[in-house]
């Protein structure tokens, strides 16, 4: 009786068939906009995941550079005791090439890396009889030399702040 009874001037096995095809359709439209949504948060999870691990290889070395840096305090210093901040100067510096979340505060970092090095003081004279001027000039030296060291501090805390910022919204 079923397949004999016309709906619409249709038979029932046409009917049959069109809502079939009709369910066939709206099913795979939703698991298409299912499966967008899965790939969409594992491709937000999968950076999350990334970015994590990034901030804390760059903290690590942050926190290893700002140990020197609190270590060289009030210190005058020459470039052979500069050696470990330069090593690290430079890791920074590959870190800030790599990274896109905080390159512009590793790049400020490396910076006032740059110009703290450069007020490495010559080999000291040890003769009984300094010039004042050669010993005026020396404690010139040495204050610049803090001031540079100074700024690699503040520049380290504002990249850590950053880093910080950046781990909480993630």
């Amino acid at each position: 009786m079923l397949a004999s009874t016309p709906f619409f001037g249709l038979d029932a096995d046409v009917l049959v068939s069109a809502l079939v095809g009709a369910a066939t359709v709206v099913g795979t439209i939703l698991t298409l906009r299912h499966y967008r949504q899965v790939m969409r948060y594992a491709r937000r999870v999968g950076r999350t995941t990334e970015n994590a691990t990034e901030l804390q290889e760059t903290t690590r070395q942050l926190r290893t550079l700002a140990a020197w840096v609190s270590e060289y305090a009030q210190r005058p210093c020459g470039e052979e005791e500069f050696n470990p901040v330069t090593r690290a100067r430079h890791r920074l510096c590959a870190l800030a090439a790599e990274s896109g979340l905080i390159a512009p505060e590793l790049h400020s970092v490396v910076g006032c890396l740059d110009r703290w090095l450069a007020t490495a003081l010559p080999p000291a004279d040890t003769t009984p009889g300094d010039d004042p001027e050669k010993h005026r000039a020396s404690l010139v030296g040495a204050m610049r030399q803090e001031d540079a060291r100074g700024e690699v501090e503040r520049s380290v805390t504002l990249a850590q702040t950053r880093i910080r910022t950046l781990s909480r919204a993630h």
